[in-house]
């Protein structure tokens, strides 16, 4: 690791304390730099990449960052490995060749613990791009991320951070770098070279600045990920996988596998999979081939009808035997995953899953003048189930268990009491703790209407504490009735023991006289009858089902008085319009208009990141993108959105700068079934002007043109912030996009 990481790690450790990285949902900038060390395999010398990442927070564990990083690299040919050993001499004496790389995508961080020094892991996926002096075309490649490092709060919103990651990649090191003189100089030919799996080991340091999100330190409502709310989730499926006729992959493959993984909150699951290919002529014959992985899954309502995104990367593992496109063996693959879907519940732990899914894969390129390597999509279609069983065991808090007490030893003439079924101290020991646990509710909910965001942490963390006392109150069976003559002492497995103080016979010649059968039959029980303790356990079963019902409706009222919250401070700030409806009128709140007066920067009011697909016309790319929010001008009537977009796959890159302009709509009467699950979306209209660019057009397209957009969507608030879909049409329908997305609020 170079210095200047060593001077940065040593600055934080020097920093002085600061409170714990922000939790919530926030959003953040991070520049960065990044020291590559390639292996021979990769063909290019050790340097450094510049850019950084913004990011989307959900809560102090788990963030989802968009990543861009620009480096310029010299080849270093000689050392290739995917050419053979005895072409190392004549591969040295080719001209070294600048080779600048962009690198593009997603990337996952997992805080592993809170507080001012924090280490956490990271994953991700994207796109890599090389792209060599003289004119050469770019080649493209699939990459997987993974690594790890640590973070150093030194203020209240800024931090420094460390890091160290694998980036893996397969592509031709000959047809990416080498031109045909170049091959033709040192009497190569294309055959002597072959596609290679290259991983690199990466070294990234710099700053990040929280741009929103609060510093409290209990997760609010929707995005909570303690640990004790951790679920396990079992995802099995069965699928078709449409592959790309650019690649050697046949033109359909059936798929079968599973997903596994936690879901830590009622939102967020990360998962890891398995895939297999399956015989089409059999129902459960299998084919050679593999994939392997992880993706986040990501659901957008509380409902019985839910929509959900998914974002992930694995490798497609081909085995001996499999046979592609023309009956040969395709290579393996790195790849990068996209999708979407809908989620119904079944019951309370089942789901029954559809979705589909954009599978981006390279194929190898020829030579970078006609035929680079390439990404193209292919398409993934499931169904399945999703089984979500309760909550970690391992990981509730375990309250203290009562010591079970012994069968007293009695004094002579005194008969054992029977335990009762219910202690009525104990019922009424609940009664009031059940009364209290209401209390707090009814504060909590003051508190939060109030705005004391601190006073309602502390209630929650107390009334947490009485569901764990409450619990323990129900383990703990009822005290034994006993005279102040009595001591507790082991009892033995059989027979009886006695103990006399003063004078008399001895216990032992007692104990063992013979006990006439009419003396045994008239002796009261010592312990209760089956039915009781059948009766017991069924009352105690009865009273905790009774507190998880009160527990799961407490949620929800929460996150409606989250919504409708985050609804008032959006009025108060000019931020939405809500339509109030009653029995036979509605009513429309308008916020007033954003005063203009003033730099533009001024009216900067939030950020939204949204992802889609350009799914009709060429080419077909997958988005990603993030948009400003100019709040409401014009009275309220217009709501400006400039905005950011990237897109990739389908043999091209593109870039696309816009500046739209949206207006709401009136409300229409939804359908019965929409009503029922309260989806509360509002419909608008926009339209906008914009400029997009590809780097390789495809045939008929324009390289850079001019855009004018015709959008329709729809939002709905949702958390902190608000939920949207959108049809954006460009240039009359020539290019198509299908976005979602969601928006903060400064």
């Amino acid at each position: 690791m170079n210095r200047w990481i060593l001077r940065i790690i040593l600055l934080a450790l020097l920093a002085p304390s600061a409170r714990a990285q922000v939790g919530g949902v926030s959003y953040t900038f991070s520049p960065s730099v990044e020291y590559s060390r390639f292996e021979k395999n990769a063909g290019l010398k050790d340097s450094y990449a510049f850019g950084g990442t913004m990011g989307l927070g959900l809560g102090r564990y788990v963030e989802l960052k968009v990543l861009g990083l620009i480096g310029q690299y010299d080849t270093r040919l000689g050392q290739l490995g995917g050419a053979d050993s005895t072409l190392a001499p004549r591969l040295r004496q080719l001209p070294t060749r600048s080779v600048r790389t962009e690198r593009w995508g997603l990337a996952l961080q997992v805080n592993l613990l809170p507080g001012p020094i924090v280490p956490y892991l990271t994953a991700g996926t994207g796109l890599l791009r090389f792209r060599p002096e003289d004119d050469l075309r770019a080649s493209e490649s699939v990459y997987l991320m993974g690594g790890g490092g640590l973070m150093f709060t030194v203020a209240s919103r800024y931090a420094i951070f460390a890091q160290v990651e694998n980036l893996a990649y397969r592509y031709n090191p000959g047809a990416a770098f080498l031109r045909g003189e170049d091959l033709n100089r040192a009497n190569l030919q294309p055959a002597n070279f072959r596609q290679v799996l290259v991983t690199n080991w990466m070294g990234r340091a710099g700053m990040r600045l929280y741009l929103g999100g609060t510093t409290s330190e209990v997760e609010e409502g929707l995005f909570s990920q303690h640990p004790a709310n951790w679920r396990p989730v079992i995802d099995p499926f069965v699928g078709q996988l449409r592959f790309n006729r650019a690649l050697d992959f046949p033109s359909s493959q059936r798929m079968g596998g599973f997903y596994l993984g936690l879901a830590l909150g009622p939102t967020l699951n990360l998962r890891g999979f398995y895939w297999r290919a399956l015989d089409s002529g059999r129902l459960t014959g299998t084919e050679p081939m593999e994939a392997y992985g992880a993706d986040l899954y990501l659901s957008f309502a509380d409902a019985p009808v839910t929509p959900y995104l998914s974002l992930g990367g694995g490798y497609l593992n081909v085995l001996s035997g499999y046979r592609g496109r023309g009956g040969s063996t395709p290579d393996d693959q790195v790849f990068a995953s996209a999708g979407v879907g809908v989620s119904v519940l079944l019951l309370e732990a089942l789901q029954l899953q559809a979705g589909v899914q954009g599978i981006f894969m390279t194929r190898d390129g020829i030579d970078n003048r006609t035929a680079p390597a390439q990404v193209y999509g292919s398409t993934l279609y499931t169904v399945g189930f999703s089984f979500r069983p309760g909550r970690l065991s391992f990981l509730q808090p375990r309250p203290r268990r009562a010591s079970e007490p012994s069968a007293p030893l009695l004094t002579e003439g005194e008969t054992p009491t029977a335990e009762p079924t219910a202690s009525p101290e104990l019922e009424a020991r609940q009664r009031l703790l059940a009364l209290r646990e209401a209390a707090l509710t009814a504060e909590i909910a003051r508190a939060e209407a109030a705005g004391d965001s601190l006073l309602a942490a502390r209630l929650r963390a107390e009334r947490e504490r009485l569901r764990t006392e409450m619990l323990t109150a129900a383990s703990v069976p009822a005290a034994r009735t006993t005279t102040r003559q009595m001591i507790t002492l082991p009892a033995p497995e059989q027979g009886e023991l006695y103990v006399r103080y003063g004078p008399g016979s001895s216990p032992l010649v007692a104990a063992q006289q013979p006990t006439s059968p009419a003396a045994a039959a008239s002796a009261p029980s010592a312990t209760p009858t089956s039915p009781e303790l059948q009766a017991l356990e069924q009352r105690l079963l009865a009273r905790l089902e009774a507190i998880e019902r009160d527990r799961q409706e407490l949620v929800r009222l929460e996150s409606r008085l989250a919504r409708l919250e985050t609804l008032l401070q959006q009025i108060s700030r000019g931020e939405t319009t809500v339509r109030i409806q009653a029995a036979d009128t509605t009513v429309t709140v308008r916020p007033e208009a954003t005063p203009s007066e003033g730099s533009f920067l001024q009216g900067f009011r939030g950020v939204a990141v949204f992802g889609g697909v350009n799914a009709l016309g060429a080419p077909r790319q997958l988005l990603i993108g993030v948009r400003g929010d100019y709040g409401t001008w014009l009275g309220g009537r217009l709501h400006l959105w400039p905005e950011a977009v990237l897109s990739f796959a389908g043999g091209t890159s593109g870039y696309n700068l816009n500046l739209n302009a949206t207006t709401p709509l009136p409300a229409l009467p939804a359908p019965p079934l929409l009503n029922r699950l309260d989806l509360d979306a509002e419909p608008y209209i926009g339209f906008g002007l914009g400029l997009l660019a590809f780097s390789n057009p495809p045939r008929g397209v324009a390289g850079i043109q001019t855009v004018w957009n015709l959008i329709l969507g729809a939002e709905r608030a949702y958390g902190p912030g608000v939920l949207f879909a959108e049809y954006v049409s460009m240039n009359f329908f020539s290019f198509n996009r299908l976005q979602i997305g969601y928006r903060l609020a400064f």
